[in-house]
């Protein structure tokens, strides 16, 4: 029997495969926004470094949730919580 791996936000259950493609189309703007910004005569170094940290963060997050098996609770009055967990299921185990 293999795992599936899910992310809870609040009690609704997510696909971490959802999630992937999610941050993978952040990766694929953040990308577009850097080489845009590299591109002009007098690119803003702030804001260059700002979007490089965002995508480094983007990059973090998809291996975390691609290689990990994790669920999240996000409680709209408390702190964000995190657990580790696996599901059993007949789900093949592959985020690809």
């Amino acid at each position: 029997m293999s795992k599936k791996r899910s992310i809870y936000i609040g009690k609704d259950r997510t696909d971490p495969r959802l999630m992937a493609e999610k941050i993978q189309n952040d990766i694929d703007f953040l990308n577009a926004k850097i080489i845009h910004i590299k591109g002009q005569r007098a690119p803003n170094i702030e804001v260059l470094q700002t979007y490089q940290a965002m995508l480094e963060s983007r990059y973090s997050v998809l291996e975390w949730i691609t290689y990990t098996p994790v669920i999240i609770n996000i409680e709209p009055t408390s702190f964000t919580t995190m657990s580790y967990a696996m599901e059993s299921s007949s789900v093949a185990d592959s985020v690809a």
